[in-house]
């Protein structure tokens, strides 16, 4: 059961992102709420799979961020028949086993909030 989802959560539709990023740019032609039509065919066809690199969670190392897509990569289908059967860990590689991840706090749940009421005019805007 877990490697029938593995398979559709690896291949299909399901793990293509929006083609307009949250701040309504193009992925494709970086334009502001684009409507072109090739854009939207580019998408259409696009292939994509959880990013090999950091596996999805957005992280190489500790320190070092991924350039991927939100833990998503597009791929050629070539490159893809390999990426579909392919086990995803339940944490990122830099964690120890030891780890309170599983059945403690997010690590990063403890920030700085920067701002506050008064934000965003403490910053001169």
């Amino acid at each position: 059961m877990a490697s029938q989802l593995l398979e559709r959560v690896s291949a299909g539709p399901m793990l293509r992102p929006p083609r307009l990023n949250y701040a309504q740019v193009c992925l494709y032609c970086e334009v502001r709420w684009c409507e072109s039509p090739s854009c939207v065919a580019m998408h259409e066809a696009s292939v994509w799979r959880v990013c090999t690199l950091c596996d999805g969670f957005g992280w190489i190392t500790q320190a070092e961020h991924c350039s991927c897509l939100n833990g998503l990569e597009e791929a050629t289908v070539a490159t893809t028949d390999d990426a579909v059967h392919r086990v995803l860990p339940d944490r990122p590689a830099w964690h120890s086993d030891g780890d309170e991840i599983a059945d403690g706090p997010c690590p990063v749940a403890s920030f700085t909030v920067v701002g506050g009421p008064e934000w965003p005019g403490s910053l001169g805007w």
